[in-house]
């Protein structure tokens, strides 16, 4: 999930397109907890966190 075009940036290194969007809000929506991480020993952010950097 890397910058490419037409995607917006939701953290370090991590940036989605509007496919993607619709999947993680689906996902979200049927009771998933979606969370970004680079490392297993770096913090995280959810899904719902990141959904509002995009309004």
């Amino acid at each position: 999930m890397s910058a490419r075009a037409d995607t917006t940036t939701i953290g370090p290194n991590q940036s989605v397109n509007a496919d993607e969007i619709a999947a993680f809000d689906w996902l979200v929506q049927r009771g998933h907890h979606v969370e970004f991480r680079l490392v297993p020993d770096a913090s995280c952010y959810s899904w719902q966190d990141a959904r509002q950097k995009l309004k």
